[in-house]
């Protein structure tokens, strides 16, 4: 059985159901979320969503850089959707920020960094980056080898359109469960945030 959780919020701010998003975060069970900066990223995505873009934005980014140290899935979603946000901002450079250190942090971890991947290659071909958003896509061709061959991003892949916007469109949080965070007072995304 699935609990109701911040990711739970963040997919219901996603899809526009701001009030029941925002019923979730305010439930009591949000203070036994560990660490409690998954329900940071998830208050901060949801007032994004609110039209609070720089209280979003400063949640999302203070979410991440507390989660990123734990290089798993709730760092790889902190990153995604802290990018997002950025770019749905209009703030391209600063979104591939967030995307590149998160993927170097996690190396080897095949299912959230193909989708961070994914994101790069849209973020690459806006910002002009066309070489990077090539060696990007050849990337994910040789993660995705031995997937079936109807996987959707393989399947986006297979046509002139960009990749990304496809997949993202396609592909659904998984439900999170980790342990605890150490928080890391770093932040190389600043001028969106300050």
């Amino acid at each position: 059985m699935r609990r109701i959780g911040p990711d739970t919020a963040s997919r219901l701010a996603r899809e526009g159901f701001l009030s029941q998003a925002e019923k979730v975060l305010s439930a009591p069970l949000m203070a036994e979320i560990d660490p409690v900066s998954r329900v940071q990223a998830a208050r901060g995505e949801v007032m994004f969503a609110l039209g609070r873009r720089r209280e979003g934005l400063r949640e999302m980014n203070a979410a991440w850089q507390s989660l990123r140290t734990l290089r798993n899935d709730d760092s790889i979603m902190a990153a995604r959707f802290l990018s997002d946000a950025l770019n749905e901002s209009g703030n391209t450079f600063e979104a591939i920020q967030v995307l590149e250190p998160q993927l170097a942090d996690n190396p080897d971890w095949p299912y959230g960094t193909t989708e961070c991947e994914a994101r790069l290659v849209s973020l690459y071909k806006t910002a002009g980056r066309n070489a990077d958003a090539q060696a990007m896509e050849l990337k994910i061709r040789q993660h995705l080898s031995v997937a079936d061959a109807d996987h959707p991003l393989l399947a986006s892949m297979r046509t002139p359109q960009s990749i990304a916007p496809r997949f993202i469109s396609l592909n659904s949080s998984p439900t999170i469960e980790s342990s605890s965070a150490t928080y890391q007072p770093t932040s190389p995304v600043r001028s969106q945030l300050s």
